[in-house]
Parts: structure tokens; sequence; C-alpha cells
């Protein structure tokens, strides 16, 4: 008896201070994915506000395994989220978070605070699957990396512990730091467009369109030196962001004289944005993006690591 009521009064201990970490946690995420109030009241629209869905009904499309689908399909619902969360860490980092997932659902009875865990944990994941709109980045994925750090974390304990060293823990903590400091290297400054070994890296992605290798066009900064390089009153157009540009003219990092237009333009810039390459030419907008991407000869190109083309400059 006095077992069990020691075991009942340790389980709301156990549990109130993870559940306002969690709370808090969440949160703070939601206020920097969001940057407002209104998506603690209204987390859907606002997200939706953010996907530039909602009055207008804008469409957006995902890639995926060579299919451009819409991103509230079944088929994205499904798979865009594993999709992403598969590809985009370490591919030990993946291992630890499958091995220890395994093993946190096996032990799910030794402490209280593992059933809650993998109940929020679900709840989210099935938010973002089927509920909130996606389309190709990952910013609301976020809000489950603090789980997919406790599963990774169990992962490597479990491994830790049937390691015969003495120093097990230091070895595996030490193991999982050189890799992950690996991976940043080379992905070294490509970021977003890394992808693990599982599809083969950014190449394996690029070449059989399993997903968009790049979206948010951070690699633009790096043609700066080449658009500067241009004649004098030279005219350039990039594909679907060109504003990029001209708030880069603004703050002195591109020429006065460089005329940034979508008419008429001398140079033309395109990004490995697969899924907006396939979709303006499925309309007959720029019906020649994709291929010029694949055939047309360009005058500056800039790869990622693994030998990726992200940006391709053309002179028209």
């Amino acid at each position: 008896k006095f077992y069990m009521k020691s075991k009942a009064k340790e389980k709301p201990n156990t549990i109130k201070p993870l559940f306002i970490s969690l709370i808090l946690t969440l949160g703070i995420l939601f206020m920097l994915l969001f940057g407002n109030l209104a998506a603690f009241l209204y987390p859907f629209q606002a997200s939706q506000f953010q996907s530039n869905i909602g009055g207008e009904k804008v469409q957006h499309f995902v890639l995926l395994f060579g299919d451009l689908v819409n991103a509230s399909s079944l088929k994205a619902s499904l798979l865009y989220v594993p999709m992403h969360l598969f590809t985009s860490f370490n591919a030990l980092l993946v291992f630890l978070v499958l091995l220890g997932s395994i093993f946190f659902i096996k032990s799910r009875k030794e402490h209280s605070v593992m059933p809650f865990l993998l109940l929020v944990f679900l709840t989210l994941y099935l938010i973002f699957s089927f509920l909130i709109p996606k389309y190709d980045n990952e910013r609301n994925f976020l809000l489950l990396f603090p789980f997919l750090a406790i599963f990774g974390g169990y992962g490597a304990k479990w491994i830790a512990e049937k390691i015969k060293l003495n120093y097990s823990k230091i070895v595996v903590i030490v193991l999982v730091a050189v890799l992950g400091f690996t991976t940043l290297y080379f992905a070294h400054p490509f970021y977003s467009s890394y992808f693990n070994t599982f599809v083969g890296g950014a190449k394996g992605v690029a070449d059989n369109n399993i997903m968009t290798v790049t979206y948010w066009q951070p690699e633009l900064v790096y043609t700066l030196d080449f658009v500067n390089s241009l004649p004098k009153n030279s005219s350039i157009d990039i594909m679907k962001q060109p504003a990029i540009y001209s708030w880069y003219q603004k703050v002195g990092k591109i020429r006065s004289d460089v005329i940034i237009t979508q008419n008429d333009t001398k140079y033309f810039v395109l990004t490995n944005e697969q899924s907006y390459l396939i979709r303006i030419s499925q309309k007959g907008q720029r019906n020649t993006a994709l291929e010029w991407w694949i055939k047309k000869p360009y005058i500056y190109e800039i790869k990622d690591g693994n030998d990726v083309s992200l940006v391709r400059i053309y002179e028209v």
C-alpha cells in the first residue's frame, strides 16, 4: 500500500514540470513561427495566412517522387511530412530517432510521462500532416523537433547501454557530435538544400525529382559578384522573385545601374526549384523555363558540395 501511494504521488509531480516545459517550448515556437498572438487563438487560420492560403484560396503544390501534387491531397498528407523529416536530418540521427521511437513505445508503461509525450507528438504530427497547409518548406515542422530530440536521445541511450565499454555514453555522444558537425561542414553554406544518404543526398533528390532541392533561394547571394561584373546598364530578371535582387540593390549589394526588370531582360536567373519549374511550364507561363534548365547553355552556375546545380544564369 505504501508503495502504491508513493507511485500515485510521484505521477503528478513527474508530469507537471514536463507539461509546463512543453507548453512553454511550443508557445515560444509558435511565436517564432507565426510572429503574432493570433496563432494562439487561431492556429490553423494563422498558419494558412502564413502559407498565403485562406481568403485568396491560393493553391500550393509540392513535389513528391517526380509528381507535382496539390498540397492538400491525400498523397501529400500521407507522405510530405515524413519525407521531409526522414530526408532532412543526418542519417545517423534518423536511425537514432527511429530506434528510440520503437523502444520509447515499448517502455511506455515504465514512465508516466511517456504516454503523454507520445500523445502530444502524434496529435501535432496529424495536424501538420492533414490540417495545416503544406508547401515546399519546413517551418511548421519545427514544433516536432523537441520530440524527435527526445526520441533520438532515447535511442542513443539504448545503444550506450548495449555497448560493453566503460565510457560508452561518451563514445555515443562524440560519434553523434562528430557526424553532426561533419554534416554541417559538407552542407555549408547551402543548409536548406541538404538531404541525407537515404535518398542519395541532394544529387539523388535533384536527379530523380524526389523533392524540391531549393525553396528559399539563399544561394542567390553567391551570384552577386557575377551580377556586379555584368556590363553597365545590364538588365536582369529572376524567375519568381525579382524582388530579391531589388532588395540587394537597395542595400548597396548590387550596382545602381543594373536594371532589374521582367521586361526585355538581357540576363535571366533560374533556381532549381523543380516544383515551380514544372508548374509554370505546365501552365504555359514561361514555358521554356524547365526546358532552359535542362537544355539551354548557361553563362554562370552555383553548385553545392555534392555538385548539384542550385542556380543558373542565362543570356537571353
